[in-house]
């Protein structure tokens, strides 16, 4: 399960940390350059901040002289200043602004391999093998509040300490060391007020964003599966369970905001209090007689010039207070995401891992070819060894319920032979092809794939389409590169979707294969044309193995024996799942499951 602690802590600092080097990959980077570029130009905005807040000092003087040549002087002088100051400010917000972009899409991608890699994305969201909740919400709405918030606050953060200690130096000369003492007591007793204020607004925002994603993932149900609800009618069930997702979120965000109130309170509190307390440093030097040998008007200046280094430091100060609201729900986020990143990199490995056995040394830690635990009944003496897909000694377990589905299977595969499985529901058909491609563990046995990746192809019982056009839904997972494609390969491709029945469906995605609809599949494509076009999917990459689970469910019989043929046809071996007794005609051998106590049978099937 995740870790729980959430709070303004240690542990807090520790996972921001760690992220830190996600969000500055390297010194030579892009976002570090902009790093190095951003404390120059916070430095530069503070040091013509220093001379800006002088101007005023110098118009009383020379409006008390009344100097008027002095006034134009000090007119285009602090005009310059200003157009400097303006467009130094500018330059560093948008570089700032530059730099949250770059954060996010470095800490996103960073997510994004760790997600993807090892089937992680799976195990999360189906096996739920950590707890964690809404993945996908923490990549997407957390990081983008994280950098934006980090974003905010990340300049005073360099400049302040530096800033502080000037201004302290320069007050110091002006009205004594009661003034600067005065002013880090002030901010010493505010800083121990909100840190005690933040940490429950720490986990409240935890809290909240959780909310927030089961709110979300709620809508994102409802328009997956409209069609469904509304044949059930359960427009009336599905409005209130989604009132009262909007009621938890609700409930939490108003217990956040009563939080706040306090934290907001304090900080306003000091943040006001911080004007008198300049005025009072101020008052020091002038009436204990100071600057009594001072004219009127260079009293104005030195009051004025004060009164700005003063009131900066608190000002500063004052800075340093606001930024709690602000550091609470970055760090509500950074636990989250932090807390994601640990679990995706401490994900036990092992059912991938032990007794890895193929035919091919891929790289790609994404496609496991075997799943082994111990015992193991000693496959390299095996009289299977030499079979394209080996099962030995194979129980089946559900990852959850740990119930047990399938005992002590034995199985071997050639190519040219195919294999029909059957049961009843819920016996462990899908689920026995999970386990063959690497997405469940096993509880016992060994399972030896004497083929590559590229031989062999899935069917899952739900066809899935990615965002793009009707050739990247085809050559899918591939990728497709305009300069590669071959015209002969697009009349191959036009030709299949016409025998298939889809012939019309170029012109529906707007008259081509290679034009992007800009639209859903799923919403758009009925259970039929998605099987089919999933089997256009198939016969592209053509493999040497393929497994169907369900694959003609919401196909006639006559499309139905049109793809199987057409499989024969191009020697790909099936492993199908389904339940129609004309499926038998196309498979060579009959593996039924779901027996008592996990127990099989595997007849020979005699074709007509």
């Amino acid at each position: 399960m995740a870790d729980n602690h959430y709070g303004f802590n240690t542990l807090y600092l520790r996972r921001f940390y760690r992220l830190h080097g996600l969000l500055f990959p390297g010194w030579r980077s892009l976002n570090a350059a902009l790093m190095v570029l951003l404390v120059i130009l916070s430095g530069l905005e503070q040091w013509l901040a220093l001379y800006v807040g002088l101007i005023s000092g110098g118009y009383y003087k020379v409006l008390g002289d009344q100097d008027w040549s002095g006034f134009k002087t000090t007119t285009l002088d602090a005009t310059l200043k200003i157009m400097a100051m303006v467009i130094t400010k500018s330059v560093r917000v948008y570089v700032t602004n530059v730099m949250t972009v770059g954060w996010r899409r470095s800490l996103t991608m960073a997510l994004h391999q760790m997600y993807f890699a090892r089937i992680r994305y799976y195990r999360l969201n189906v096996l739920d093998e950590s707890g964690l909740d809404n993945p996908d919400q923490r990549i997407t709405a957390d990081v983008s509040l994280l950098c934006q918030s980090y974003g905010s606050i990340i300049a005073d953060l360099i400049v302040v300490p530096f800033t502080i200690s000037y201004y302290t130096y320069s007050a110091y000369t002006r009205a004594g060391p009661a003034g600067p003492t005065g002013m880090f007591l002030f901010f010493l007793a505010s800083t121990i007020i909100n840190k005690l204020l933040m940490s429950p607004v720490v986990r409240l925002t935890v809290e909240q964003e959780r909310r927030e994603g089961d709110f979300r993932f709620k809508h994102v149900t409802v328009r997956t599966h409209a069609e469904s609800l509304a044949f059930h009618k359960s427009a009336r069930v599905e409005s209130i369970k989604s009132d009262e997702k909007l009621l938890s979120l609700c409930q939490t965000q108003q217990s956040l905001f009563n939080r706040q109130l306090a934290l907001d309170l304090a900080t306003n509190v000091f943040s006001y209090m911080g004007s008198i307390a300049s005025f009072l440093v101020i008052a020091i030097p002038i009436f204990s007689g100071v600057y009594d040998n001072l004219s009127p008007s260079q009293l104005a200046q030195a009051v004025s010039e004060n009164a700005f280094v003063c009131m900066y430091l608190v000002f500063q100060f004052t800075k340093l207070v606001q930024m709690a609201s602000t550091v609470s729900r970055l760090a509500g986020v950074t636990h989250r995401i932090a807390e994601m990143t640990e679990v995706l990199i401490n994900m036990n490995r092992s059912f991938h891992c032990q007794g890895r056995k193929s035919s091919n040394n891929s790289e790609d830690e994404d496609q496991d070819k075997l799943v082994a635990v111990v015992p193991d009944p000693k496959p390299s003496e095996s009289p299977l060894k030499n079979h394209s897909l080996i099962l030995e000694n194979v129980d089946l377990i559900t990852p959850k319920s740990r119930k047990k589905l399938i005992r002590n299977l034995n199985l071997a595969l050639d190519l040219g032979s195919n294999l029909l499985i059957v049961g009843q529901s819920s016996a462990g058909k899908s689920s026995l092809l999970r386990v063959i491609a690497g997405l469940w563990p096993l509880d016992r046995g060994v399972i030896q794939r004497n083929l590559s990746d590229l031989d062999v192809f899935f069917l899952p019982q739900q066809p899935f389409f990615t965002d793009g056009t009707l050739r990247e839904q085809i050559v899918y997972p591939l990728q497709v590169l305009t300069s590669q494609i071959d015209p002969q390969e697009s009349v191959d491709l036009l030709n299949i979707l016409e025998e298939v029945g889809l012939g019309d469906l170029p012109k529906r995605c707007g008259g081509s294969l290679d034009t992007d609809p800009k639209w859903s599949w799923y919403d758009k494509l009925s259970p039929g044309e998605m099987q089919r076009l999933a089997f256009i999917r198939l016969f592209y990459h053509c493999p040497k193995m393929a497994f169907l689970d369900e694959s003609t469910s919401a196909l006639s019989l006559d499309l139905e024996d049109l793809l199987y043929k057409k499989c024969l046809e191009k020697n790909i071996a099936l492993v199908s799942v389904g339940h129609r007794e004309t499926l038998r005609q196309y498979h060579d051998q009959l593996l039924t499951i779901g027996l008592s106590d996990g127990q099989w049978t595997l007849t020979p099937i005699s074709r007509h």
